[in-house]
């Protein structure tokens, strides 16, 4: 909801005042990322000339044709373990890899269900993950990584558990999974997060590549052996790319708050437990961010950057797509390939 990024002053007071969903958390990107701020302050001045690259780009190649083809994205996935069930399969990883692309090319098996208004907003991303088979030597790899270490119980920043395993962030997308994430001190409820990423702006020149990427708990990652279970259809890890790709939630992390996309709907905060049947789904009284009253088609809960459950996800929009477009072109430029 909104046409352009706009410069952001992030005050303390504006962290403490961002919403927060409490014991219904299953994102902590925002969370991190206020985290990240407090400890490097210059991350502030970095996160608005991130929106103002963004922007521009947007704004210089609206209406221009697309280069057509896939953007090809080298994965890592770094398997964090105790030797118990969170040392998923090499099979349910490829799940994951197969629902990431199903869902970033518009083949996805919830695409049918988005309501007419909202299906014309859908986007096919061009975009495609791939396991590495090179590492950073040019060794063969099947693209995963597993260490064993208790850390997989306490994945947050401030253990280091990604010092485990890394591969360079400018060639990777570095995905770690494991066994629990703890929702930060700010939030105080350890086992209710389902992942986080971070943002594309923070990697230069603050000297977080070592951090970035995105981080799964593993009943979470895909869509067989420990995540078959009902609602899981691995989207936690669509959500959380959409974040590293310079997605915002939304409902903007904050109460009718602002995602920068042109064609998002304005959200009060975070939908749970809204689906098909519920559609059009309307928040009321107060909460309704004082709509227009022709505004009907209520709320986009089908959209990957809410927090609906898997089976009632289904879309990335076009606007959405300029972000990534112009984040693959600008912070994410060396990592990708045709």
């Amino acid at each position: 909801m909104n046409k352009i990024f706009k410069p952001l002053l992030l005050t303390t007071a504006f962290l403490i005042a961002s919403y927060s969903v409490h014991a219904q958390e299953k994102c902590a990107t925002w969370t991190n990322m206020q985290q990240e701020m407090k400890e490097h302050p210059e991350l502030a001045t970095q996160y608005e000339q991130w929106q103002t690259t963004i922007d521009n780009y947007i704004k210089e190649h609206k209406g221009k044709p697309k280069n057509g083809g896939k953007r090809i994205i080298p994965v890592v996935v770094h398997v964090i373990h105790e030797y118990g069930a969170e040392n998923i399969s090499k099979e349910q990883i490829i799940s994951q890899i197969d629902a990431l692309n199903e869902d970033f090319s518009r083949t996805n098996n919830t695409y049918n269900n988005i309501p007419t208004p909202f299906k014309a907003l859908a986007a096919d991303c061009n975009i495609e993950f791939r396991l590495a088979t090179k590492d950073d030597m040019g060794n063969c790899t099947d693209g995963i990584v597993r260490v064993y270490s208790p850390k997989s119980t306490d994945a947050t920043n401030r253990s280091r558990f990604k010092d485990l395993s890394y591969w360079n962030s400018n060639k990777y997308l570095n995905i770690w999974v494991v066994k629990s994430i703890d929702a930060g001190e700010s939030m105080q409820i350890p086992g209710t997060v389902l992942g986080y990423a971070q943002f594309p702006y923070n990697i230069f020149p603050s000297g977080l590549m070592s951090t970035d990427g995105v981080v799964l708990r593993s009943d979470h990652t895909g869509r067989i052996g420990t995540a078959m279970q009902p609602g899981r259809s691995g989207r936690t890890a669509t959500h959380e790319v959409g974040h590293w790709l310079g997605l915002r939630h939304i409902w903007g992390d904050a109460q009718c708050g602002n995602d920068f996309v042109d064609d998002t709907p304005i959200a009060y905060g975070p939908n749970f437990g809204v689906c098909w049947d519920k559609y059009p789904y309307h928040v009321t009284g107060a909460q309704n961010c004082n709509r227009s009253a022709l505004d009907t088609l209520g709320e986009m809960f089908m959209n990957y950057m809410d927090y609906s459950d898997d089976d009632c996800m289904a879309m990335f929009t076009h606007g959405q797509l300029e972000v990534m477009d112009a984040t693959l072109n600008s912070f994410r430029k060396n990592l990708w390939s045709a």
